[in-house]
């Protein structure tokens, strides 16, 4: 009894979040708390306008049922593209600690809380469904948790809802404080989407992956230094593998493509991969093509190995020697000294191959 009067004591000395209420109304109407002021491009996309610095939270929670309550007939669904960015471009976007979108918003834009540097905390609706573009919290180097209304935030996971299908390009890009990413929905990992997250520990994504792209040489999981937890063992992949991908990634278990059906292994995909001793790497029957350095090691004293494994032909690389070609298909260990182009494809410490045969040994 005692602890449910402090629990109600402790709620009511909670100041109430301030209803919205419109300040201008007209094709882009503006709403205020009476601490920020957004307005609503074509009465739907969000956009910050300004604030009076009094509270870094901005709880967008009520703003649709407050709009509904004065009347209005339009609804916040969207958080518009450079809606919410910082530095610079908006500075004063930049004490910005925490956000609770409304429960109608779907998507956010390109680049919307781009460089909001000091956002630790986002409360999604429960309709969230999509990154629209690239860059959405690109460089928000304090974001720490995001999670969906209703359920309980984890410090230091950032969980989208199943929903969410994509990654766009940098979706979270340089966000070096969260360790964890649950996004069991998303099928398709863009270019550098969490590139440079260095405390990320664990990706949780669909084991029915479509594609992970990447260009240059920044590859989607490029540089998450401490990844020790990644994709189920099993995965589906159809497109190809993107160029440095999975650069000078650390993993703990065996990947087994044998159910995917791309066809080529970019440039530096595995560059520098760090397997457990004893792992592998199964690749499928469709793969054609290897392009140059898809699982060099580094040449600076690592001992690791990559066991290859595939499950049709050695596929042709664009590098490699024909010698090192013959000396995969007989199953033997690569030669890392053979010759200059032998050298970039399969340097020290030597790739291990493997292709499938009649004989059980070879399962």
């Amino acid at each position: 009894m005692k602890k449910l009067t402090l629990l109600a004591l402790l709620a009511l000395a909670l100041p109430a979040h301030a209803a919205w209420t419109v300040t201008t109304d007209g094709n882009t109407p503006e709403v205020s708390d009476g601490h920020w002021t957004i307005k609503l491009n074509n009465k739907k996309s969000a956009v910050f306008v300004s604030t009076d610095g009094a509270t870094t939270v901005l709880d967008m929670s009520t703003l649709n049922a407050d709009l509904a309550a004065a009347g209005k007939t339009y609804q916040c669904t969207e958080l518009a593209a450079n809606g919410f960015r910082g530095s610079t471009y908006s500075a004063l976007v930049n004490g910005l600690t925490e956000i609770r979108f409304p429960d109608e918003v779907t998507q956010i834009g390109q680049q919307c809380f781009q460089r909001c540097e000091k956002l630790v905390t986002v409360e999604l609706g429960t309709s969230f469904a999509k990154f629209a573009n690239s860059h959405g919290f690109s460089q928000c180097n304090s974001l720490l948790t995001v999670y969906v209304r209703g359920e309980t935030p984890v410090v230091g996971t950032v969980h989208l809802p199943d929903a969410v299908p994509s990654l766009p390009n940098y979706t979270f890009e340089n966000c070096n404080q969260f360790k964890h990413l649950v996004a069991r929905g998303v099928k398709t990992v863009g270019q550098a989407s969490v590139y440079q997250c260095a405390l990320l520990e664990s990706v949780e994504l669909s084991p029915e992956l479509y594609s992970v792209t990447s260009g240059s040489s920044n590859g989607a999981f490029y540089m998450d230094w401490v990844l020790s937890s990644f994709f189920p063992s099993n995965m589906v992949l159809t497109a190809s593998i993107g160029q440095s991908c999975f650069r000078e990634l650390p993993l703990d278990h065996d990947l087994d493509f044998s159910a995917s059906t791309f066809t080529e292994i970019q440039d530096q995909a595995f560059y520098g991969i760090k397997m457990k001793e004893g792992c592998r790497i199964t690749l499928p029957a469709t793969l054609k093509t290897l392009r140059k350095q898809a699982f060099q090691q580094q040449q600076n004293g690592r001992t690791s190995i990559v066991r290859l494994r595939f499950l049709g032909g050695v596929p042709v690389t664009t590098t490699c020697s024909t010698s090192t070609r013959r000396s995969a298909r007989a199953g033997r260990r690569t030669d890392s000294h053979r010759s200059r182009t032998t050298r970039r494809c399969c340097p020290s410490p030597p790739i291990r191959v493997r292709r499938r045969s009649a004989s059980p040994r070879s399962a």
